[in-house]
Parts: structure tokens; C-alpha cells; sequence
């Protein structure tokens, strides 16, 4: 089985669930990650799952500052906003894919799973 349709399966199982994957940006090579599929409820703040991924992350020290994006099929990689919940931020992520030059829908079908990528910086020095 494919993971598009293990993620399509995991949807039908538990509607108020979204499947997340959690990847470690290259800018970040320090960063270890034990544990990158996640089964998020759809209402729960991205700032407190990302305080979740947090403990599963090898070499953050506390002085380093993590910050997530996630892929908007029409801005690229953006800096995830901690106040929104996962299930709007899985909104945006499946929203129809359009080509900025022509304004036309791009045939792609949106992932079935949502990808956050984690990036670190030294904040105090």
C-alpha cells in the first residue's frame, strides 16, 4: 500500500484527525527527529503541537528557537501562524492548486497528508 492511500484510509478512519509529517529542513542539520507521522485532532492549535514535536526533537537546546512552515499551494514554504488549528491549517494546505501566471487550476491533486518542516536558529547568542 502506497502512503496516499494508507493517509486516504487514515482520513476515512478518523474524520476529525489530520495525518501530519514532520521533516527537518536541510538549514537544520543538527536536528534529529524520532518520530515524523503524527494524527493530529483538527482542533488543536499548531503552537501546542508544535510543543508536542518539540520533545521529539534530538540536539534543540533551549536556547534555539524552532520555527515550522508549511507549503501554500500558492506562496511556496510559510511561516506557520501558532494561533490557527491544525484542521485550518490543513485548509490551506488542500486548497486547489493554480498557476499565478495564467490564473488556472493546476491538474495536481492536493497531498493527502500535511508536511511541516521544522527550523532552528540560535536566538540568544
Amino acid at each position: 500500500m502506497n502512503p496516499a492511500e494508507s493517509a486516504h484510509r487514515l482520513r476515512l478512519k478518523y474524520p476529525d484527525h489530520v495525518p501530519v509529517v514532520v521533516e527537518v529542513m536541510a538549514s537544520a542539520l543538527s536536528l534529529k527527529i524520532r518520530k515524523q507521522k503524527f494524527i493530529v485532532h483538527r482542533d488543536t492549535m499548531v503552537g501546542s503541537f508544535c510543543h508536542v514535536v518539540r520533545k521529539y526533537l534530538d540536539g534543540v537546546t533551549s536556547s534555539m528557537a524552532l520555527f515550522y512552515y508549511y507549503e501554500d499551494p500558492r506562496d511556496g514554504k510559510v511561516l506557520s501562524p501558532l494561533q490557527q488549528t491544525v484542521g485550518e491549517l490543513d485548509a490551506i494546505f488542500s486548497r486547489e492548486k493554480f498557476d499565478s501566471s495564467t490564473s488556472e487550476r493546476i491538474s495536481s491533486p492536493p497531498a493527502p497528508v500535511l508536511t511541516l518542516w521544522v527550523a532552528s536558529e540560535s536566538a540568544f547568542g
